[in-house]
């Protein structure tokens, strides 16, 4: 009984230091960083902003359609160059400042040109508009590919990467097609409509006497620059004395050049904010009657851009036939003012756009059916207390298992060694009863 006793202490003794050696390693694994993942299902948008502010690093809300295309929630608001809305654009405009002998006049009077450049600028008006258009169009039509739900700065940011992408590569499409066209007016030597760069020259025959053939011959200026160059004639735009064609004066800013194009791409309007310069235009008769030049006290310079110019036209009441030209007065240009107008026709004439992007449609559309995310914990309380309840547990059962037949065991065992010494002592007890029997014999 005394062994059986001791054994029994033995098995206590070891299950609970069993039991403590595994409490003191559960207490350390709770206490190391633990992380746990945890999902939600059908979020909103604002559940989705609230959670992505807090665990942008682990969010995952996958999209149930990943391709979507960017005009299901994007709209832009273009403005362009405000000369683009005025009326110096219209017929009527154009039509008040054209001379109609124009044969008598140099190429590079004043009156030659005045018209011809406004129609050019509205050309380009109405070119960069389309060509925006179309980048636009191209733009709505691409696909946005997002296997996850992005936040909503990562889609505006993306919006207007891609609509500067369409933008580019429009200008550059723009910019090749305007110098294959220069190019080939210039090698082929076509005639402009004005006669800049060419003009038609009668050539008599002494064999043939009552025959007239033409010829075209390119123009030749005092300097001696011949217009079947290349590089072109760039000049200022004078006023001429008709009479003697000989130059009275300058004007303040216009180029001409043996393609009109090419001169209207390097002016500016500086001459429009000088008032001896607008005086010289008045006299002549080149423009309206009524122009105004800006005060002293204007923010703007004489080498404001075109809208700027504009601008102050409809501030100062400059053109009674075209009063109230401008819609917006005191919106001011994004382009130097010294810009000209060509480097201005490579960003599209446009002063701003604004990326009206619609998150909720885009969310929508995107529709996460569950997130997840994941989350650290330094001590879980709940893990320790669970395993080591769990571990407890366990002991006991295994101890209710194994320690009867470890007992049943040591109890054999010992009943047998106790039948062991019993035996012995009777065998001795009947070998010295027949000892003394053969002695008494």
């Amino acid at each position: 009984m005394v062994h059986t006793g001791n054994a029994a202490a033995v098995a206590q003794l070891a299950a609970r230091a069993t039991c403590t050696s595994g409490d003191g390693q559960i207490i350390y694994a709770g206490s190391l960083p633990r992380t746990k993942i945890i999902k939600t299902f059908r979020p909103s948008e604002n559940e989705f902003k609230r959670l992505y502010d807090k665990f942008s690093n682990t969010l995952k809300c996958p999209c149930s359609q990943v391709a979507i295309q960017y005009s299901y929630f994007t709209n832009i608001d273009v403005k362009f160059h405000e000369v683009c809305e005025s009326q110096f654009i219209t017929q009527d405009w154009i039509d008040s400042v054209y001379h109609v002998n124009v044969s008598i006049i140099p190429p590079n009077d004043v009156r030659t040109v005045m018209s011809n450049f406004w129609q050019f600028i509205r050309s380009f008006c109405n070119l960069t508009k389309e060509t925006f258009t179309d980048a636009y169009t191209d733009f709505n039509a691409t696909i946005l590919l997002t296997p996850v739900t992005q936040s909503q700065f990562f889609i505006e940011t993306n919006v207007e990467a891609s609509l500067n992408f369409s933008v580019t590569s429009a200008v550059s499409n723009l910019k090749r097609n305007l110098f294959i066209s220069r190019e080939t007016t210039l090698v082929n030597g076509f005639m402009s409509s004005l006669a800049t760069n060419y003009h038609m020259e009668s050539v008599y025959y002494a064999s043939l006497p009552n025959t007239a053939n033409f010829q075209s011959r390119a123009k030749i200026f005092e300097d001696k620059c011949v217009c079947s160059n290349l590089r072109g004639c760039p000049r200022p735009v004078s006023i001429f004395d008709l009479n003697t064609k000989s130059i009275e004066t300058n004007v303040t800013g216009m180029i001409f050049d043996c393609l009109l194009v090419d001169g209207v791409l390097a002016s500016s309007l500086d001459c429009f904010y000088q008032s001896s310069c607008l005086s010289l235009l008045q006299n002549e008769a080149i423009i309206p009657i009524g122009v105004q030049p800006l005060n002293a006290s204007s923010r703007f310079t004489q080498t404001t851009t075109i809208e700027q110019l504009l601008n102050a036209y409809a501030q100062a009441g400059i053109f009674n036939k075209f009063d109230g030209i401008l819609n917006d007065r005191n919106i001011s240009s994004r382009f130097p003012m010294n810009r000209d107008f060509g480097t201005m026709l490579n960003e599209l004439l446009i002063e701003d756009w604004i990326s009206n992007v619609s998150y909720n449609n885009y969310f929508d559309k995107c529709a996460p059916l569950s997130c997840s995310f994941t989350i650290e914990q330094k001590f879980d309380w709940f893990y320790v207390f669970a395993n080591i309840l769990g571990l407890y547990g366990g002991l006991s059962v295994g101890l209710k298992l194994i320690l009867p037949v470890i007992v049943s065991l040591i109890l054999l065992t010992l009943r047998q060694i106790s039948n062991r010494f019993r035996i012995r002592p009777d065998c001795q007890l009947a070998q010295t009863n027949e000892n003394v029997k053969s002695n008494s014999e």
